[in-house]
């Protein structure tokens, strides 16, 4: 059977399977207008040029921010060296940078690294298990190179977020992320 499809302004969208009776249609809302049956689940239908549209699968503000995340907590390479930056990382750096400024604003000067005021150099351990010796300054660089990526990363995010459809592509094309 043949389906045919309906619309009136205040009913809506229906459909029938078979052309309705004369009868039938007498008892339809005055103003209707036929219109193509539905082709699929994943569609819409605009009643001002009776047409169907697909659905285009919104992308939420939510996604954008998990991937702005997760590129966030990406390894980073600072001075040549790749460090982990995930949110652990994150969080030893960060207790670790208060005492670095503190160091800094006691006067460490630039290669002390027993700035930490303790027998042994100062090191921060890099992603491949290496030690790499750091005086205060240099801890603090890395920390503003990772706030810095944040703050980046959080600008574009906020960019996909402001467009309009938010495009389908945000987390695989480059171009919208630093």
């Amino acid at each position: 059977m043949v389906q045919y499809g309906f619309f009136h302004p205040s009913s809506g969208y229906w459909e029938t399977t078979g052309w309705p009776s004369d009868e039938y249609l007498l008892d339809y809302p005055s103003g209707w207008r036929q219109a193509s049956p539905k082709p699929g689940e994943n569609y819409h239908f605009d009643p001002d040029t009776y047409t169907w549209s697909p659905n285009l699968q919104a992308i939420s503000r939510y996604e954008v921010n998990i991937e702005r995340d997760r590129r966030n907590f990406l390894d980073i390479v600072f001075q040549g060296v790749n460090f982990q930056a995930d949110q652990v990382s994150r969080g030893r750096i960060s207790h670790v940078l208060t005492s670095a400024i503190a160091a800094i604003m006691a006067g460490a000067q630039v290669g002390d690294l027993s700035w930490h005021g303790q027998t042994d150099d100062f090191t921060w351990i890099a992603k491949d298990n290496t030690k790499v010796p750091m005086d205060a300054q240099t801890l603090l660089s890395l920390s503003q190179v990772m706030a810095e990526r944040e703050r980046r990363l959080v600008v574009a995010a906020n960019s996909i977020k402001a467009m309009d459809p938010i495009p389908t592509d945000f987390k695989t094309n480059e171009r919208y992320w630093p």
